[in-house]
């Protein structure tokens, strides 16, 4: 049937878009501290400030995630957000303001983190427990492409600079974010509350 056609391929579109996404990431998360000190000349103090800073408003937005998705649609706040996410990271290649690239760091962190919850929810309701173990050991997956995909960051750095290698990252991460809109149709708006909550089983 139409449904268990889509069962089917749901997981498959938020593990895509998730592994994607942590492969964009990795080529720049690990270079943001050196772009720090030798673009803005942040010391070490200042650095770690802005790391405390972002999992409190990763936090934060994961709870204004949750009640937009209870509005919008889980898939569509999960694009929206990191949409916007990725739009900050553009623009904050091109920012030479101290005080106007920090803040922005922050929020396109969090923007681009806090919809975990919500991409988590939206397994729980279409993986069935015995497959659960499988699409929870792509984590793993995700953490190994996020390092080797900061060689690859490296590289581009050394060639290309900081700025240009955020914009590939923001690339990578537009080309993440496709996987999402099939999921506009496929996932049932009834199932909206139980998604975010991340379903029980029974």
């Amino acid at each position: 049937s139409g449904m268990s056609r889509a069962r089917r391929v749901v997981p498959w579109l938020v593990a895509c878009a998730d592994v994607v996404s942590m492969l964009g990431s990795g080529m720049s998360i690990k270079y943001f501290p050196i772009f720090f000190w030798k673009e803005l000349g942040l010391g070490p103090v200042a650095v770690n400030f802005v790391y405390v800073l972002c999992p409190l408003l990763v936090s934060a937005m994961g709870i204004v995630a949750q009640r937009v998705g209870m509005r919008l649609g889980v898939a569509q706040t999960a694009f929206l957000f990191r949409s916007v996410g990725i739009a900050l990271l553009v623009v904050l290649s091109f920012v030479r303001s101290e005080a106007v690239l920090l803040p922005l760091y922050v929020l396109r962190t969090a923007l681009m983190n806090c919809t975990g919850g919500l991409t988590r929810g939206i397994l729980n309701d279409y993986v069935p427990k015995r497959r659960r173990g499988f699409f929870n050991s792509l984590e793993a997956i995700n953490m190994f492409s996020w390092s080797g995909s900061a060689v690859v960051g490296g590289v581009l750095v050394n060639s290309i600079g900081y700025r240009h290698t955020f914009l590939v990252t923001a690339a990578v991460q537009t080309a993440s974010c496709m996987c999402l809109i099939p999921l506009f149709a496929l996932v049932e708006r009834e199932a909206l509350a139980r998604a975010i909550g991340g379903r029980r089983a029974a």
